[in-house]
């Protein structure tokens, strides 16, 4: 903060006949800081000294002083002072709460342009995709990591960071995928100048794989990005692309997803109608979309409503129930403490799934937080600390959920008995005649689950780990041949794994979809069968979760643990 000789610094005589104008424009035509400025500079700093949690003081404090470097010039004296004080006013601002996508960008530019060299902007962006994870800051990351002279593999890796973050940004993640394949082709460039035809080979390997990924995901702008595909792959107008058909699918994926993204675009939407909309996006991806399509849109949800205490919760639930990942569900809840930090259960979860130096981190946040006087939390970090056990793991999710003893042997009980009901329906389809037939078709409910029969089902399997239901339907035939596609998606990641089972609509149906054995998908050659019951259950007798070689379990379409909805009408503090 600025003490009372840099006030006085800020405090530069000017012109009498020029101070109206320039206490009007904010400005000093001279390059100093006119009166009024100063003396707002000085409230401001008196104020956040008493109130360090309020974000509007450190919003305004920090743009007027970089108003002030801007009206200066030199690189000595009093420029200098203005820069001391901007940068710590920023790092100050940075302590209290999660700096938005405006500020990050702002301050890693001056830090350039100032001179203190990409490796300082650098790190400045690699806090900001902490705080704010959007394609535009990962871009910008990219781009300075690479003129800071980061190695190719370093690069790499956060090219792979970004994509896995970001990549799924329909309106804007292209823009990642585009910065990740030119970083890619200029790396082929320089082997094929250095003369090595093996490593110049594997290197086009790798590029062609970063189009795969990238045109077989539902993006705008897709179709520049096709072209630059063509382009690399030396292609002329009239020749057939071999990326073809993973373009035409992505595009009706977006076609699917294209009301919700012009509605979020709307230049005039209210911040009740935006919400809305990310409510309807949500619904969508839980239902016909993957979890990290749910997880991509949660990511622009909190973004876009940093201080929407309802939406970070649903956001830290969805990854609780869904991903089951102590790590992934610790990141959030620190986010959602950070940007709401009067709401104590945040801190309460990201305790419970916080171990050794992180969890130290936490409580010393928390202390100092907590004792500031505008905090209005009191001794709430006494309770937090109380209730939140030391490690993650289930002893952690336990204690987090919290439910009694009686709770627990009431819903096992539960479940026995719907067990029981689902074996008793079983055993009374299989003894009428034609009951197990009709229900065949495309599967029955048993004891609360889904369950799938076998009876017209493909078995599919070397599969690009990339790979969506409409891309693998349109393989097989399209629509008039395949009546579901069952992705079989990794409980932790829910990314496929790589094989999936498919229901047909009839035998003729099965035996068209079986000429596709040995197809080429995406660079893999796919291995297509009849899907067959396990030998060691009766034939015909039902699984459940569409996997007649695994234990039963619910499908992942169907989850027991279904998104968590907000309500229609959410009061929201915006960050500016």
């Amino acid at each position: 903060m600025a003490d009372e000789k840099v006030a006085a610094l800020l405090r530069m005589d000017t012109d009498s006949d020029e101070e109206e104008e320039n206490a009007s424009e904010g400005r000093d035509d001279g390059g100093g800081i006119d009166a009024v400025t100063a003396d707002r500079l000085v409230v401001l700093r008196d104020h956040l000294k008493r109130y360090p949690q309020s974000y509007e003081g450190h919003a305004e404090y920090v743009e007027l002083l970089r108003g002030a470097r801007r009206g200066l010039t030199g690189e000595g004296g009093e420029a200098e002072e203005v820069w001391r004080l901007l940068s710590s006013a920023r790092e100050s601002f940075a302590e209290e709460f999660p700096l938005n996508e405006t500020l990050w960008l702002e301050w890693a530019k001056d830090c350039v342009e100032h001179g203190d060299g990409l490796e300082v902007a650098a790190g400045l962006l690699e806090r900001a995709v902490a705080d704010y994870p959007t394609p535009a800051v990962w871009k910008e990351r990219l781009v300075t990591e690479r003129g800071a002279g980061r190695g190719e593999e370093e690069v790499r890796r956060l090219a792979e960071e970004a994509v896995l973050s970001c990549g799924l940004h329909v309106a804007e993640g292209a823009t990642l995928w585009e910065e990740y394949a030119q970083f890619e082709e200029g790396n082929l460039k320089a082997r094929e100048v250095e003369g090595s035809r093996g490593e110049a080979g594997e290197q086009r390997e790798r590029v062609r794989k970063v189009y795969k990924r990238c045109l077989g995901t539902p993006l705008q702008n897709l179709d520049k990005l096709h072209e630059r595909y063509r382009a690399f792959e030396g292609l002329e107008a009239k020749d057939p692309s071999p990326l073809a058909d993973a373009v035409e699918a992505s595009v009706k994926e977006l076609e699917a997803r294209a009301i919700y993204e012009r509605g979020l675009a709307s230049p005039g939407q209210s911040d009740e109608d935006a919400m809305l909309t990310f409510q309807k996006y949500l619904r969508y991806e839980n239902k016909y979309g993957s979890p990290t399509r749910v997880l991509s849109v949660f990511q622009r949800l909190v973004c876009r409503f940093p201080c929407s205490d309802t939406c970070w919760d649903a956001f830290g639930k969805y990854v609780e129930g869904t991903l089951k990942s102590g790590k992934e569900a610790g990141q959030v809840y620190r986010r959602a403490a950070r940007n709401c930090h009067w709401t104590p259960q945040f801190w309460i979860s990201a305790l419970v799934w916080s171990e050794g130096p992180d969890r130290e981190d936490l409580i010393r946040d928390m202390a100092r937080r907590f004792k500031a006087p505008s905090s209005g939390a009191g001794e709430s970090i006494t309770l937090c600390v109380a209730k939140a056990p030391e490690g993650g793991g289930a002893a952690a999710t336990g204690a987090h959920q919290e439910k009694p003893a009686a709770r627990k042997a009431a819903g096992k009980k539960k479940k026995r008995e719907a067990k029981k009901a689902g074996a008793k329906t079983t055993t009374t389809a299989a003894d009428e005649p034609g009951t197990a037939k009709s229900k065949s078709e495309s599967g029955a409910e048993a004891g609360g689950k889904r369950v799938f029969l076998d009876q017209c089902t493909l078995f599919v399997k070397n599969l690009p780990h990339d790979v969506s239901e409409g891309g693998l339907t349109s393989l097989l035939g399209g629509g008039e041949i395949v009546q579901e596609c069952r992705l079989v998606l990794d409980r932790y990641t829910g990314k496929p794994k790589g094989f999936a089972y498919v229901d047909c609509k009839s035998e003729e149906c099965l035996q068209k979809a079986l000429e596709k054995d040995g197809a080429d998908f995406s660079g893999r050659k796919i291995f297509v069968a009849r899907s067959k019951p396990t030998k060691k259950r009766p034939r015909g007798e039902a699984t459940a979760g569409g996997n007649s070689n695994a234990p039963a379990k619910a499908h992942p379409k169907r989850s027991s643990n279904p998104l968590p909805l907000m309500p229609r009408k959410v009061k929201l503090r915006l960050q500016m």
